[in-house]
């Protein structure tokens, strides 16, 4: 008797569904769109990126996040990072719902293309933290260039 009720309840249910007169299936608007920019701002714009001042290195980039240590095993710089903001902010929207800023950047030595600074930002309600590492391309090492940045080095050769 049970299974009769909610038979005709969810048939019911499902008529009043079918009989309202407003509904509305949504348009799809997956199409693409044309974007109208002038050919002068488009040519600035290329001209930015294009321009070797403003290449980001990847190597050098993946060089320190991926760093495992002088044995190549266990955490990553990136990991021991992550577990720190993780630590100082269990829940997340403290930061999403805050202003902040979390930044990856680097620059290679005027002088020697094999040289790479290579930074992390990280700013928030709670705090400014900078970590700045020199990469060496040519050896694939790393050096600490700031105290905060040789304590994460050390976590990840220690571990």
């Amino acid at each position: 008797m049970g299974g009769i009720v909610a038979v005709i309840v969810v048939g019911i249910i499902s008529a009043l569904v079918i009989l309202q007169d407003d509904y509305v299936v949504e348009e799809d608007v997956t199409e693409s769109k044309e974007i109208d920019l002038s050919t002068s701002d488009l040519t600035e714009f290329e001209e930015i990126i294009i321009d070797e001042e403003f290449l980001f290195d990847f190597e050098s980039h993946d060089l320190v996040r991926f760093y495992q240590g002088s044995d190549g095993e266990g955490a990553t710089m990136v990991d021991i990072l992550n577990s720190r903001m993780f630590q100082n902010y269990p829940d997340i929207y403290e930061i999403t719902n805050n202003p902040h800023r979390v930044e990856w950047y680097n620059f290679a030595d005027e002088e020697n293309e094999d040289i790479v600074t290579v930074g992390y930002t990280f700013e928030t309600f709670k705090e400014n933290s900078e970590y700045i590492w020199q990469v060496n391309k040519t050896a694939q090492s790393i050096t600490a260039q700031n105290e905060a940045a040789q304590e994460i080095l050390d976590i990840v050769n220690s571990e």
